[in-house]
């Protein structure tokens, strides 16, 4: 009887790292439904840019007309600080992004006169037989700047500085995108062949100056697509053309961001809290379908470690 006894608190213990795995895993240490941040630098003739989020970097030297990838930040206040690369300081504010969103922190003006807005984005995708985009003013002037297609469509018009514009449906395929300033309708700037995929959505970013412009063409990749980079994995780079017309420049980082634009943006300076606390300054992203698998791996890593374990302890019960 004493055997038996012993052997039940054995396969007990035994059970415990079954037990364990079956209450921690990826989907209960940490949710992909925290707030995402992506960072744009749409600032003027400027060293590249460090992003600091509770001190830790979440993107490191992203170059003037780049973004990063959309990468999990800690829920609740967060600390927010933007550094010339290896530098001064350009902005130190406490902010807190809603849960569940994504948005992007659009670096404007130079390192003489910055600032920044934070918008949030719909990275849902539209439906099929669509593409949507949205327009962000971010020129160095302030001018108001219109979106059209080269063929004279109007697609957003004067939009101000530091807004984003509501989103446009429309048909995938190639397009060539022209930015005019809205009081003498010059050319800002041009992008040519930008290809517009079904059910996906894209940002186009307006940065520089009159004659000197460019056009970031950014596509926005939902939750569901592949994983959120870390904080302070590399900067992705975004499509870039000038005023002339010139065939696309890459900007410096890996493969390009995806973007969502957002139908509206917060004044400018409205960031609130502080970026959520992994401990690594923000959250690990991972979808829901890849936390369940993990955990799944781990439990029946532990049901067979147990039961081995329950074997081993039999066998040595049965020679004693």
């Amino acid at each position: 009887m004493r055997r038996v006894r012993k052997l039940r608190m054995l396969a007990l213990v035994a059970l415990l790292p079954c037990l364990a795995a079956l209450i921690w895993s990826p989907a209960t240490a940490q949710s992909d439904q925290g707030p995402r941040l992506r960072v744009i630098n749409a600032m003027y003739q400027t060293v590249p840019v460090d992003v600091l989020v509770n001190d830790t970097p979440l993107v490191e030297a992203l170059a003037i007309g780049a973004a990063s990838d959309y990468l999990a930040v800690p829920e609740g206040e967060i600390q927010l600080a933007i550094l010339l690369a290896g530098g001064d300081a350009l902005a130190e504010e406490a902010i807190e992004l809603e849960s569940g969103a994504d948005h992007s922190l659009v670096l404007l003006g130079d390192a003489d006169a910055f600032d920044f807005v934070i918008q949030t984005d719909d990275t849902s995708p539209p439906p099929a037989g669509t593409a949507k985009l949205a327009f962000v003013n971010a020129n160095f002037d302030g001018v108001d700047l219109s979106l059209l297609l080269a063929d004279g469509e109007l697609l957003v018009e004067g939009l101000p500085y530091a807004a984003a514009s509501d989103y446009v449906e429309l048909p995938p395929g190639d397009y060539d995108l022209v930015a005019q300033v809205l009081d003498d309708e010059s050319e800002f700037a041009t992008v040519s062949g930008a290809t517009l995929a079904d059910r996906t959505t894209y940002t186009v970013v307006a940065h520089g100056v009159p004659g000197e412009g460019e056009l970031l063409v950014l596509e926005d990749l939902p939750r569901s697509g592949p994983p959120t980079p870390t904080p302070g994995s590399p900067t992705a780079a975004a499509t870039s053309t000038a005023a002339a017309g010139a065939s696309p420049t890459a900007g410096t980082g890996t493969p390009a961001a995806t973007i969502a634009a957002s139908a509206s943006v917060t004044a400018t300076h409205t960031v609130v809290p502080a970026l959520p606390d992994t401990g690594l300054g923000g959250t690990l992203g991972a979808d829901d379908n890849g936390a369940g698998a993990l955990s799944l791996g781990l439990v029946l890593l532990a049901a067979v470690a147990a039961l081995l374990g329950i074997r081993l302890l039999r066998g040595r019960l049965t020679r004693d």
